[in-house]
């Protein structure tokens, strides 16, 4: 998703680690808990206090056997990584379609899966997408 803020991150990073079948935090922040940070403790040290400048943490969270990856590198952008190889059979879409629908209900913006290996293209296909407004996932 571009065009985001840092409350939508923090909605979207809460709704996981409530609903994720598991989510691990990893982070520099000696002051936060090294375990459980609070996530808007988070993103406060790592934008707003020197300490955080030029760091980053990392989000991950498991749906079913499949595991997906976020490392904050602004703000303005809520992306996630999955690894190809996890999503071969029904399961592995089940567990992506989950993820969508659960990003996409905290951010309130269609959540979309695509095959890329850079910042978003417009023009690259969507695998699989979930429309918070119409209740609609789709996938090819």
């Amino acid at each position: 998703m571009l065009d985001t803020n840092r409350a939508e991150w923090i909605a979207t990073l809460e709704r996981l680690r409530a609903v994720a079948d598991e989510t691990e935090v990893e982070h520099p922040y000696s002051q936060l808990d090294p375990l459980c940070p609070v996530i808007a403790d988070l993103f406060r040290v790592w934008a707003d206090e020197p300490e955080g400048r030029g760091t980053s943490f990392s989000f991950r969270a498991r749906f079913g056997a499949v595991w997906f990856f976020a490392l904050p590198y602004d703000e303005e952008e809520i992306e996630f990584s999955v690894w190809p190889e996890d999503v071969l059979d029904e399961a592995g879409v089940a567990a992506v379609q989950r993820f969508l629908v659960e990003v996409a209900t905290a951010s309130q913006r269609p959540a979309l899966l695509t095959g890329e290996t850079v910042r978003y293209d417009p023009e690259m296909p969507t695998l699989i997408s979930h429309d918070p407004v119409t209740g609609l996932t789709s996938h090819i």
